[in-house]
């Protein structure tokens, strides 16, 4: 294994903000990896798994141990019926590439996922989901390495235990697996899933029966766009959506409304009624997470180099192309408890916070 030392992780990450790590390596086998964690074991050192470091915010300060970027790559194939298919697919694997690669066969389920900046390792860990996808429609099972046993195994979509952004791999067997390839089951039978109100406009003149799986990617990719600035350049940097908030009951939704109503009036009062069907889960309501960040003012804040995104405020943006951790911290901190104070709804942050350990302040 080449460990080196002393790396920069803004480099390997979508927000291009981060310190150095002490240790850093690439892993693109099961025995890589192996030999990489017995390192960390030698050396006493934390280990961070990395795959395309979208859904990550390092700090300044970096991180005291041992960064393993899985690279495993690849995309097999395998029909296992007349109107299903079956794709393995590596880790490392670029996201998007997955996604184009399923569109360019005829292979319906992930489409509306499209343009979505990571590696594929992450889609399960976070059941990834957007445009009225998610991750735990399709994925049939994971292969795991486990770090207590220094085995691999299969663990299947039931034994994920996947919920609104979450599975068992960022909630109770947190840093326990890593997962080295994905099986996704998609479907050779056109199935549109045009149900989001962005797609809805986008082909509200046309026979659903005769979009197509190409068309449908186009427009994600359009539509994100405008929304949600594409990674891949320093100034364009971000986590994906930053804020999360919880799943609330139908009386903490029904406090939420009163709340809007009697601050921001009846026409706010009326939108956030509007999103109430879409918003509606089994166990409860999804937080609108957007809409509140919009309605208390937030949209474009600043603070250094960190913006609150004026398109789609659930994102900071790592502005300037220098934002610190530090900005983005206090940016957060700020947003957060103005949210809290004028709705009642406390948000969360979705991306892994790395190496803050003692040295800001996180709330």
């Amino acid at each position: 294994m080449d460990i080196q030392e002393n790396i920069l992780l803004s480099e390997h990450t979508t927000f291009h903000i981060g310190g150095l790590a002490k240790y850093f390596c690439e892993a693109k086998t099961t025995d890589e990896l192996n030999e990489a964690l017995k390192f960390a074991e030698q050396k006493s050192a934390q280990v961070l798994i990395m795959g395309g470091g979208s859904n990550v915010l390092v700090s300044d300060k970096g991180f005291d141990g041992l960064v393993i970027k899985l690279v495993n790559e690849g995309i097999e194939q395998e029909d296992i019926s007349d109107s299903q298919v079956r794709l393995t697919i590596g880790s490392g694997q670029n996201w998007d590439s997955v996604v184009a690669f399923a569109v360019e066969h005829g292979l319906w389920g992930i489409e509306n996922l499209s343009h979505i900046p990571g590696n594929t390792g992450a889609l399960t860990v976070q059941n990834v989901g957007a445009y009225g996808q998610e991750a735990s429609q399709v994925v049939e099972s994971v292969l795991v390495f486990d770090r207590q046993t220094h085995d691999t195994k299969i663990i299947s979509r039931d034994e994920c235990e996947f919920g609104y952004r979450k599975s068992i791999f960022n909630t109770s067997e947190k840093n326990r697996y890593v997962i080295l390839h994905t099986n996704l089951v998609l479907s050779k039978v056109p199935n549109p899933n045009l149900s989001y109100g962005d797609l809805k406009i986008k082909f509200a003149d046309r026979d659903p029966q005769t979009i197509t799986l190409a068309e449908i990617r186009s427009a994600i990719i359009e539509i994100r766009n405008t929304k949600f600035p594409f990674p891949d350049a320093p100034e364009r940097g971000n986590a994906g959506s930053f804020f999360r908030g919880p799943i609330l009951s139908d009386s903490e939704f029904a406090d939420m409304q009163k709340k809007v109503l009697d601050l921001f009036g009846t026409e706010q009062a009326q939108r956030l009624e509007a999103m109430a069907d879409r918003l509606k889960v089994p166990q409860g309501y999804k937080t609108p997470t957007a809409f509140l960040l919009d309605v208390c003012g937030f949209k474009g804040l600043e603070v250094g180099g960190a913006q609150i995104n004026p398109a789609q405020p659930a994102i900071i943006l790592n502005k300037t192309g220098k934002a610190s951790a530090e900005d983005v911290i206090t940016l957060y901190n700020q947003v957060k408890a103005g949210v809290l104070a004028k709705t009642g709804v406390e948000l969360e942050h979705e991306p892994e916070f790395v190496g803050f350990e003692g040295r800001l302040n996180v709330v």
